[in-house]
């Protein structure tokens, strides 16, 4: 029962989850948390409007930053609600982007990774997940980074043009970049 408290402390996913068991396996050096929510209620992300719990999705898993030396995955039943338009959909989860299977913790730690490896390989093993884990969350920070960039009119002055081979296949891309602004 400790556990699940110390657990519950370091997760702080807020008031209403909460951490109603742990399980460990040495086999694969993993552990399992699962929560429950907590409130009969729960809000509408496009309304705001406060609604009653309607049902619970089936279990989904998340993969979380390890504990010690144990990969961590989180599991949960989502609640879904009803609005008053009859439309019912899944409550916002504190830890991860709909759709995702990985937590926002994970994320950034595979992104810091990323960053200080180049090596989406190394990222993997380091992170004790999948090439493709690592591939997904390193396009998907590129797209929010690309869709936060504003480029105003007039802004760039220069462009550079350069074409950089890649494999062993005489692959190559071409990159234009703005050099005055440091953007490619």
């Amino acid at each position: 029962m400790e556990e699940i408290k110390v657990i519950e402390t370091i997760l702080d996913f807020g008031p209403e989850w909460s951490v109603t068991s742990l399980k460990f396996s040495k086999e694969d050096g993993s552990v399992h948390i699962y929560l429950t929510y907590t409130q009969e209620s729960g809000i509408d992300l496009l309304t705001g409007e406060v609604c009653k719990i309607y049902d619970y999705r089936a279990e989904r898993q998340w993969q979380h930053l390890p504990i010690l030396q144990y990969k961590s995955y989180i599991h949960c039943r989502v609640p879904r609600i009803r609005n008053s338009s009859g439309k019912v959909d899944s409550i916002s989860l504190p830890w991860c982007s709909p759709k995702e299977r990985h937590t926002h913790l994970f994320e950034n730690f595979v992104i810091d990774l990323l960053l200080a490896t180049h090596n989406q390989t190394k990222t993997a093993k380091f992170a004790q997940t999948s090439f493709d884990v690592v591939n997904r969350i390193m396009h998907l920070a590129v797209k929010r980074g690309m869709c936060r960039r504003v480029i105003k009119e007039g802004e760039v002055k220069t462009l550079c043009l350069d074409e950089k081979s890649y494999g062993p296949a005489h692959n190559y891309i071409s990159v234009l970049t703005d050099p005055v602004n440091k953007r490619i």
